[in-house]
This record gives structure tokens, sequence and C-alpha cells, in this order.
């Protein structure tokens, strides 16, 4: 099995054709998942031809919709697609609260009418604030890492060849600051971030990769990468785009 990491979506709210909310397709040799499930991610999946059976773990960061609203279309299509009906157990990961959140999100619908007979959902709560900062997706390791101020966590992982951690929604402060040394290349949230906050965090970083995701604006990249150069970044700085493989 190959690997990969693929943004399915770099957008936020904001209702743009080329940008869909937040998501990331994880496929790795030791477990594979997708971390949040915002608007338009169900097509995205659609579009790279992931069969419903193929996923089979989702981690959620924090319950804003564009990160979690696609998850209803996502089981309805699960049960009732004619062309692509889910037969294999679905995990879902949540932060603190998220059982009673999806469960209630279940209600207007009728929880029978959304999830079938013919598999099963499992929702487990995980993170530092539920005191299980680390859970295993198959035999990989990921650590679930709170960043206030808004309920918003981040994750990390291994693959093969590096470490790679994700944020959900992400502020500037120490939380993110130490979050990003933790891994080689990080995928951040740059809509909350100024211009003069992605470019401390990456004279901070030093080295590595920073993917800026989450865009609630264009970033002048090039601009922003020689600058941090300037005060001792050696590393790289990437606008994130949909379908974007970062390995």
């Amino acid at each position: 099995m190959s690997e990969r990491v693929v943004i399915l979506g770099c957008g936020t709210c904001q209702l743009e054709v080329n940008r869909a909310a937040s998501s990331v397709l994880v496929e790795l040799k030791k477990g594979s998942f997708l971390f949040d499930i915002g608007r338009m991610i169900t097509l995205r999946l659609a579009q790279l031809k992931i069969t419903q059976n193929k996923i089979r773990n989702i981690v959620i960061s924090h319950f804003h919709p564009d990160h979690v609203s696609d998850l209803i279309p996502f089981l309805h299509a699960a049960s009732w697609s004619k062309i692509d009906p889910r037969t294999v157990p679905l995990r879902i990961f949540v932060p603190k609260g998220g059982r009673d959140f999806i469960e209630s999100l279940l209600i207007p619908y009728g929880k029978e009418n959304i999830i079938s007979s013919q598999y099963s959902v499992t929702i487990e709560e995980v993170g530092e604030l539920v005191g299980k900062p680390k859970f295993l997706i198959d035999e990989l390791e990921v650590s679930f890492l709170h960043l206030p101020p808004a309920g918003n966590h981040g994750i990390v992982f291994e693959t093969s060849q590096k470490k790679i951690a994700i944020t959900g929604d992400a502020f500037f402060g120490e939380k993110l600051r130490s979050f990003i040394r933790l891994a080689e290349t990080v995928i951040i949230d740059s809509g909350h971030l100024s211009d003069e906050e992605i470019i401390q965090l990456a004279v901070e970083k030093g080295d590595g990769t920073i993917v800026c995701s989450h865009l609630y604006r264009d970033l002048d990249i090039n601009s922003l990468e020689n600058l941090a150069k300037k005060e001792g970044f050696t590393g790289k700085l990437i606008v994130a785009s949909d379908f974007m493989q970062i390995t």
C-alpha cells in the first residue's frame, strides 16, 4: 500500500467553488482515517473515487460546522446509496462531549434513517480533556492535543518517512507555538492568523515544512517565506489547495 496525505478541503465556512471546507485524508500502511469532514468533503471523496468502505475512521477536531457538516450526508449515503452502500464498521473519534453532539445531529432525521443495521458506528471521546491524548487507529498511534480557545484540537502522527501534525482551527499562542515543533511537516489553520503571526511561527519552527490551509484569504506565500527566511527560517512555506498531496 502506498502512503499519502491529501488535503481534501483547504477552505472555511466561506462558500467557494475551489475550496471545500476542512478535511485531510490520511492513508498509511499502519492505519488510515479522515481528519474532519466539512462542507463538500463527500463530493471530494467521490471525485477521488474513495468508496464508503475505504473510510473506516474519522477524527473530528472540534464541532464547528465547517469541520463536521458533511458527516450526516456521509452517513446518509452509507445507508441508502444504491451504488456504494457501507458494509464495514465506522469509528468516529471526537473531543469531549462529541458523543452527545453527534447523537443530537441524528435526532431530526431519526437515527434509524441515517445509520443502517448493515454496519456499526462507534463514537469514542479522546484528547487531553478526557485523559486520552493518544489513541490507536489500527496500528497507527495518533496524538490528539487541545489547541484553545474554542475546543479546537490538532493531531500528530508518523508516516514511514516523517512526523506530520495537523491543526483544526488554531489561534496564535503558546499552545500553537509548541504544537508546530512536534513534527517535520505541519498543516496549519492560517485563516485565524495574521501574516506576521505566520512568519513568527515559521521562524520559531526553524525548519521543515509549513502548509498554510483553512484559508479565509489569499496569501502571498513567496513574500511570507522570504520574510521568514530573513529571520532564520530554513524550511518551506506552502499554500494549500484542494487535492494537494503532502506525502
